[in-house]
């Protein structure tokens, strides 16, 4: 008998289509939630009457919140607001196009319950939606071990996330830990930001199984920043490789200022080097080039305040190559 108490955080904008199966599936569960919490974002399309309705026929323990005067906040804003209130000893996390499967939370709770360490438990995710993409979702949220394991010491940390956010069950005390209402993103990654966060005080696992269904459809925030399977022309390739870029900027620039430790600081800032030094490159491509130019070169001339900025960004690119390559595998 597992007694754990779990509360589910769903924020929601506009997704009156797949809203009620979200919140089914939540309620669905072998492990039955204590709190299944949906904030929404300012909606337009009809979904918070649509919310109040479910609430009143099918889901009556059903939480429903929104911002001041119903205004649009954005997504993590709705999320946080939803972790405040939330009660529980875990917090699930689900976005209102997506669903789980109904053994998802009482698996979680169990691994929990054998690895007292853990602060974070994931799950395997199966696509639905555009299965167009499903290779490649599938492939990029896997990968993770399936014992318990230190998410900083993984080899592509600050560079890629694997893990969904939809299949994440967090214990509530370390989600209090790093302040999570207060994290401040507001290009795109609250989640992987979190996530780092969050390593400084346990370990993660991942479940093998696909217990999470990812919809991935146009009108997702990861389509937005994807270039994967989209027939793009060069200027628009450009910009979205430039807002994915900008994205994860940020996401190091906020986790540099919260780092608990120097060594933690320096391997940041490295790597917040490396994305500074990719952005100036991309400056440096025109995206739009001259038809007349039949060299194929495209590229900016590069002045000496440039030269002079990439010659450090590369030597810490080298460095942190070296420490990969070198130091590190001794430790």
């Amino acid at each position: 008998m597992i007694n754990h108490q779990v509360s589910v955080v769903i924020p929601c904008f506009n997704r009156l289509a797949w809203i009620e199966a979200s919140i089914a599936s939540a309620y669905g569960q072998t492990h039955r939630p204590s709190q299944v919490i949906v904030v929404d974002d300012g909606s337009t399309d009809g979904t918070w009457e649509h919310l109040h309705m479910l609430q009143r026929s099918r889901f009556p323990e059903l939480i429903l919140l929104c911002h001041k005067d119903h205004i649009n906040c954005g997504e993590n804003v709705s999320r946080a607001k939803g972790v405040e209130a939330a009660t529980g000893d875990f917090i699930a996390f689900l976005d209102s196009d997506d669903l789980f499967e109904p053994e998802k939370l009482e698996r979680q709770l169990r691994t929990f319950e054998a690895f007292p360490s853990l602060v974070l438990c994931h799950t395997q995710v199966r696509v639905i939606g555009d299965l167009d993409k499903a290779t490649f979702f599938e492939s990029s949220l896997s990968g993770s071990p399936t014992t318990p394991y230190d998410f900083r010491r993984q080899p592509e940390y600050l560079k890629r996330c694997r893990i969904c956010l939809s299949s994440a069950l967090v214990k509530t005390t370390a989600l209090k830990r790093i302040n999570f209402a207060f994290i401040p993103a507001a290009m795109g990654f609250p989640d992987f930001l979190c996530w780092c966060l969050l390593a400084a005080h346990g370990s993660f696992v991942l479940l093998p199984e696909a217990l999470t269904l990812y919809r991935v459809h146009p009108a997702s925030h990861t389509s937005s920043l994807s270039v994967y399977g989209e027939n793009l022309s060069a200027p628009d390739y450009f910009v979205r490789s430039l807002k994915y870029r900008y994205a994860t900027i940020e996401l190091l620039m906020v986790l540099l200022v919260r780092s608990e430790s120097w060594r933690h600081s320096l391997r940041v800032m490295a790597e917040l080097f490396e994305n500074l030094r990719l952005v100036m490159i991309a400056y440096l491509w025109d995206p739009a080039p001259d038809p007349t130019d039949r060299n194929g070169t495209h590229t900016v001339p590069v002045n000496s305040v440039v030269r002079a900025l990439l010659l450090p960004f590369k030597l810490t690119r080298i460095g942190q190559s070296l420490w990969n390559k070198l130091i590190r595998p001794r430790q």
